[in-house]
């Protein structure tokens, strides 16, 4: 099975890696961060990472997502900025608990697969 290569355009390439996107109880996710928990790593050759890389996909790190700037949570569109990140990446935020006044989510973890390129 090949390998997933994709390069910037400079040709530099990005680690690809394979995982999870996590929601954990008490976390208080926003609109332009979200936790993740990589499985699997496939690269062209020596590309370095911070992201832990675990075949639990419990070890989660929380990634800042490029070139975005979401309202923070006590600003006007906190919530609904953190409901469309987390909806994009298949998380229901009602079912997490989380509504326009309380951030905080409930239950948990809960995960989603997914794959990010850093």
């Amino acid at each position: 099975m090949a390998k997933p290569v994709i390069h910037n355009a400079g040709g530099v390439p990005f680690l690809v890696l394979k995982g999870n996107f996590v929601v954990r109880d008490k976390q208080m996710p926003d609109g332009d961060t979200i936790a993740f928990a990589a499985s699997a790593a496939f690269s062209p050759g020596p590309v370095k990472t911070k992201v832990p890389v675990g075949t639990d996909g419990l070890s989660s790190i929380n990634l800042r997502l490029q070139s975005i700037d979401a309202p923070e949570k006590s600003q006007p569109l906190g919530a609904a900025s953190r409901d469309a990140l987390l909806k994009r990446l298949g998380f229901d935020p009602v079912k997490l608990g989380l509504s326009e006044d309380d951030f905080t989510a409930g239950g948990g973890p809960v995960k989603k697969a997914g794959w990010i390129a850093t």
